[in-house]
């Protein structure tokens, strides 16, 4: 056992220090995200999107910062993500075999419990958030500087440095915990702000070719409802279920003064060819059958994102023939899919979704209560 190899007992050894500075980096990382989640899920930025993560429709934080397991309680992974790396921090600084055991241990841990997220990211998401993966890669990279650098057992756990990784991670979520609900409160009060924002930015107009698909439609004429609002959406984007869901919110909230159109954009070359590759494989299809029969778009339309999971060839086919729907792969049917994706390059639509609210466009997410201010802002100016 004389010559048994340790990692971060022998001192600023070139191994630990290589230790120390991805420690430093995996805390940089988690820091952003922790940020990221914040800004998204109660922004205090107002309409401009300053997230720097969304690179595009694959490559993107939003959908992973919305998914069921971005947090825990109101808390965000990152922030566990963030205790870990200031423990493994510690423990190179330390210089203790008892607490080298313990992180070892957490390393191989955190390691399997990336290798979960990537896999669920790509499968389920279909998609990647960028920053996440760079801590993903930082995370897989310290697992094997503890494996092949350190001979110390890998279920050793030491309860002193244990108790300290415990307490560190309650500390971290807690202080979290509180910004949260700080947060919280702060939102209708940021609502003057994103009013003003809203006003400031550039009017593009009504689209040329109004979508006959609708979520709800308290006019005939797009010019006559004192709002309206066009969602550039894909029915495999996991960020577009949530937004669905909000715009039901405020059909409801606001029936009789709203019109909400849906313009269907695929991210798949398949059918969009503003895209260069197909990122999601049955989304074109989803499109054409959801367009099938305009009386009966909303329906289609919350059956397939409520088996948004379960998208595929047979589940869309068991859409089509529960709801009596034919021809949807009809030539007509696929033209008209093409004029409204078109519809998008006025807007610079990039990725989904993307809401059009009176002709300007918003960047980023809102709360519903943000939301709520700005429509009844809109509704007070319009004098309808």
């Amino acid at each position: 056992m004389a010559n048994q190899r340790t990692l971060t007992t022998n001192g600023l050894s070139i191994p630990n220090m290589i230790l120390i500075f991805l420690n430093l980096l995996g805390i940089g990382v988690t820091i952003y995200l922790t940020n990221h989640y914040f800004n998204v899920h109660y922004p205090s930025q107002g309409l401009t999107d300053t997230s720097g993560c969304d690179f595009n429709s694959f490559f993107n934080c939003d959908a992973a910062t919305f998914s069921p397991i971005s947090s825990i309680k109101g808390v965000p992974l990152a922030i566990f993500g963030l205790a870990i790396h200031v423990i493994f921090l510690i423990g190179s600084l330390v210089g203790k075999e008892s607490f080298e055991k313990t992180n070892k241990t957490i390393s191989l841990l955190n390691a399997i419990g990336c290798l979960a997220l990537f896999v669920y990211s790509l499968v389920v998401l279909g998609s990647l958030c960028p920053y996440c993966t760079v801590y993903y890669i930082l995370s897989w990279i310290i697992f094997y500087l503890f494996w092949k650098k350190s001979d110390l057992p890998f279920a050793s756990i030491s309860p002193v440095p244990a108790l300290i990784a415990l307490l560190t991670m309650g500390a971290f979520a807690g202080a979290t915990y509180s910004v949260a609900s700080k947060k919280i409160a702060d939102q209708a009060s940021i609502a003057s702000q994103i009013i003003k924002q809203y006003y400031g930015l550039p009017n593009l107009g009504k689209p040329e070719f109004v979508s006959p698909f609708t979520i709800a439609k308290s006019f005939e004429n797009i010019d006559d409802a004192p709002i309206w609002i066009a969602k550039f959406s894909d029915f495999q984007c996991p960020f577009c279920q949530r937004v669905a869901k909000q715009l039901d919110t405020f059909a409801k909230k606001y029936e009789g003064k709203i019109n909400i159109y849906y313009y269907p954009y695929p991210l798949s070359n398949l059918c969009n060819s503003n895209l260069k590759s197909s990122f999601h494989a049955h989304a074109c299809q989803a499109a054409r059958v959801a367009m099938c029969d305009p009386s009966k778009f909303h329906q289609v339309h919350d059956e397939i994102f409520a088996g948004q999971n379960s998208i595929d060839s047979k589940f869309l086919g068991s859409i089509q023939t529960s709801n009596n729907l034919n021809n949807c792969d009809s030539q007509e049917n696929k033209d008209l899919l093409s004029k409204l994706i078109r519809q998008g390059d006025a807007y610079k639509v990039k990725s989904t979704p993307t809401l059009i609210v009176n002709g300007v466009k918003i960047e980023g997410a809102l709360p519903d209560v943000q939301f709520f201010k700005l429509f009844d802002e809109i509704i007070k100016r319009s004098g309808k």
